[in-house]
């Protein structure tokens, strides 16, 4: 005789889902009639999920074989664990069901025969994860919701290893925080920690990190700030002066201090840096020379104004120029300009000069020697006379004027005695006396004359035409070197076409005893 059952569930409620949340177990309650009478006894239930009242695949199911029934009435506890269906999907654990699916229909059989309709399972059941989200899986929050924790001393936890969260899918989503954001909180030890910002395809980018084992930020890359580097610290109550960088408005405050602003790699400015009091070098170091570099041909080690801690003086690896007055003071009472190539005063006084030696006025120190050995030649372009408010003090005897030796007689040497030479071409020559009483006596070849008149700087151009044009176009061309190279040369030809003739004064002169002893005033 075939049976006839019919079911009336009911779901329980979600306050009673609540109570054992996380267990996942759903109280099922329902009333069952045998043959048109309440059902009393033993029955073998199963329970089957399904996502459609009607057909579709089935998810899961449980069975509870034996369940007492009294009157009628029946309870019973789905879950945990379930059996998984032919349906798309592993479905083991019956919080999973109700997570993938909103909406969930049960099929009961009794004894092996299904009861329909299927009941549908309301949003009860769904509370057994109301208190947490740690078995929430992919889960979509509609658009404009707000999630709000309140209460004072209220937290929100998202825990978990080598967790991974994203906050938004693209560029236009913004994260706001309105309070403090800490960097592993105090239930952690002290750490390196970093900001990562995406870079060339790699997550762990560029970054801001605080290093803990240095105590200081470092950035990953170059620092662009609008406003003001503020170095020191606030004090409540307190009025504080600092020293900023980039505000345009200075401050009555120093950086006195290492520590002030410490820069271990180069420091690089490509505006104007503008210093309100000392700017020391090596602070609190040992004392060593200390580089002003400009870059020059591609090097930023080009010229340079350095202090030469070795010799303790200051060195320019190039000429200066000075627009202004030089003083010159030293401690220890002598005031030195020192040069090997002699100190060149440029004074263009009208503008029109030509030439390496153009609008200049000239102290050369130890020049080469043409007349013996200078030791301080004066020369102008202007040619300007000497004034002097006092006498001249020399080492040297006579007072001498410039002669060429005649053709012939180049050998001509000091301390010989010398008469005009007429004729021919003989303009400003001389020849050695040859003879007593020789007419047109002139005087002897000077050793070391204090004075010569008929020689300077013209004579030393005009005795090679083509060595001075030489010598202008070193000069233009900036080549020191060559320039002093063929001065030397100019002045060695200057030596051998010029004899200095002394005629005033005491000079060593070549005498013959063989005619008796020379007596004073011979």
């Amino acid at each position: 005789m075939k049976r006839i059952f019919a079911l009336a569930g009911l779901v329980a409620s979600a306050g009673l889902a609540v109570a054992v949340p996380p267990s996942g177990i759903m109280n099922y309650q329902g009333r069952l009639s045998d043959g048109g009478s309440n059902a009393n006894g033993s029955y073998n239930l199963v329970f089957r999920f399904y996502s459609t009242a009607a057909g579709g695949t089935e998810i899961c199911n449980t069975s509870k074989p034996a369940t007492p029934v009294s009157g009628g009435v029946f309870t019973t506890a789905l879950g945990p664990s379930v059996t998984d269906g032919p349906s798309t999907g592993v479905y083991t654990n019956l919080s999973d069901v109700f997570i993938a699916f909103p909406t969930l229909y049960v099929q009961v059989e009794v004894n092996g025969t299904p009861i329909t309709p299927r009941s549908r399972i309301d949003a009860a059941p769904h509370a057994i994860n109301a208190d947490r989200a740690n078995s929430l899986g992919d889960t979509s929050i509609v658009s404009g919701s707000t999630w709000t924790v309140e209460g004072l001393g209220s937290s929100l936890t998202i825990a978990g290893d080598s967790l991974d969260l994203q906050l938004g899918d693209s560029t236009a989503d913004t994260t706001m925080l309105q309070g403090t954001l800490q960097m592993s909180p105090n239930t952690f030890a002290e750490i390196d920690q970093r900001i990562y910002f995406y870079n060339g395809g790699s997550a762990t980018g560029e970054s801001i990190l605080w290093d803990d084992s240095d105590d200081r930020f470092e950035l990953t890359n170059a620092l662009a700030l609008s406003g003001p580097i503020t170095v020191g610290s606030v004090t409540a109550g307190s009025t504080e002066v600092f020293s900023r960088f980039g505000s345009g408005t200075p401050t009555s405050a120093g950086m006195n201090n290492v520590g002030d602003v410490y820069v271990t790699d180069d420091f690089e400015c490509a505006s104007t840096i503008l210093v309100q009091g000392n700017m020391m070098f090596h602070s609190q170091e040992g004392e060593q020379d200390g580089v002003i570099f400009f870059r020059e041909d591609g090097s930023d080690t080009g010229e340079n104004f350095r202090w030469d801690d070795s010799v303790d003086r200051f060195v320019f690896s190039d000429g200066i120029h000075v627009q202004g007055n030089v003083t010159i003071e030293d401690p220890d009472g002598f005031s030195d300009i020192q040069s090997s190539g002699g100190i060149t005063i440029r004074i263009d006084t009208d503008n029109n000069e030509s030439g390496p030696n153009a609008g200049t006025f000239s102290l050369v120190a130890n020049a080469a020697e043409i007349f013996g050995t200078p030791l301080l030649r004066m020369q102008s372009t202007d040619e300007a006379n000497l004034e002097l408010d006092s006498g001249v003090t020399t080492n040297a005897f006579d007072f001498a004027e410039a002669f060429r030796p005649v053709p012939g007689q180049m050998d001509m040497e000091p301390g010989d005695v010398v008469a005009l030479a007429v004729g021919g071409e003989n303009k400003e020559h001389v020849e050695r006396s040859t003879q007593p009483g020789q007419a047109m006596l002139l005087g002897v070849v000077s050793t070391k004359p204090a004075f010569t008149c008929g020689m300077g700087i013209s004579a030393v151009q005009n005795s090679d035409a083509d060595l001075a044009n030489l010598q202008e176009e070193m000069y233009y061309a900036g080549d020191q070197w060559g320039f002093n190279a063929v001065g030397g040369m100019l002045q060695a030809r200057v030596k051998q076409e010029w004899r200095p003739i002394a005629m005033l004064g005491r000079v060593p002169c070549k005498v013959d005893t063989t005619y008796g002893i020379i007596r004073a005033g011979d």
